[in-house]
């Protein structure tokens, strides 16, 4: 009997271990594929969930994926400092990633937390302001999701300093940035609707990338952190 312990214990240490090493060439086959096909400088982090995992590889199914990518791409200058993405349902076999034919990964679920730094979204404000004389600078405001919004709104011989607050919101699955009631009060009212196109221009922010939508935003000291939700990960941009 206790040999046949010994034998049994040996064989599921076994089974771990062949269970352990299965993960770790999967995390790095399927990291490797999305760092290639979503044009990444870094390999992402990836880790899935769930055991044994070696019934799930065999399926090509699997519970729960966790991917974490620093910097990824995004179309229309605003830079995302990180993305940590939660997948639930994932549909994807390791000969496909091992083989790179992987553009596309169905999920049941898929959730995610950008952070966004003030720098990142001050930088993007630049390069939608390039060819203006005109600066536009976004940090923390008051409660409620609010921007302090200023700098300095120059053309055609005028000039106005701007000073105001702004609501960070979601709608429709993107981000939305909504001048505050009152904000433009201490700005010129022949200037007024100049100013408000100006910050319009200044905040306007691209689609966040891998087919995610805004469902919430939150406004903290260091920037803006987003959650949001897709059908699918669509790795390309």
């Amino acid at each position: 009997m206790r040999r046949l312990i010994t034998v049994l214990v040996v064989l599921v240490l076994l089974f771990v271990a062949a269970d352990r090493l299965v993960v770790w060439f999967a995390e790095r086959t399927i990291a490797q594929q999305i760092q290639k096909t979503a044009e990444l400088t870094d390999r992402p982090d990836v880790a899935v969930r769930g055991f044994p995992f070696i019934t799930q590889a065999l399926r090509g199914h699997y519970k729960e994926m966790d991917v974490d990518l620093k910097d990824p791409a995004v179309d229309g200058g605003l830079k995302i400092d990180s993305l940590d993405i939660r997948l639930r349902g994932v549909r994807i076999t390791l000969s496909d990633a091992a083989n790179r034919q992987v553009d596309t990964v169905p999920v049941d679920e898929a959730t995610a937390v950008a952070q966004v730094s003030f720098a990142s979204l001050n930088a993007a404000a630049k390069q939608n302001l390039v060819g203006t004389r005109s600066s536009v600078v976004f940090a923390p405001g008051g409660a409620g999701n609010r921007l302090a919004v200023t700098g300095t709104y120059r053309s055609s011989g005028l000039s106005a300093k701007i000073d105001a607050e702004a609501v960070l919101t979601t709608q429709d699955g993107d981000l939305i940035v909504e001048l505050a009631p009152g904000a433009l009060d201490g700005i010129p009212r022949p200037i007024r609707r100049q100013v408000s196109s100006l910050l319009k221009k200044a905040s306007r922010l691209p689609d966040l990338p891998y087919g995610f939508q805004a469902k919430g935003v939150t406004v903290q000291p260091s920037g803006v952190s987003v959650n949001a939700t897709s059908s699918t990960l669509d790795l390309h941009r």
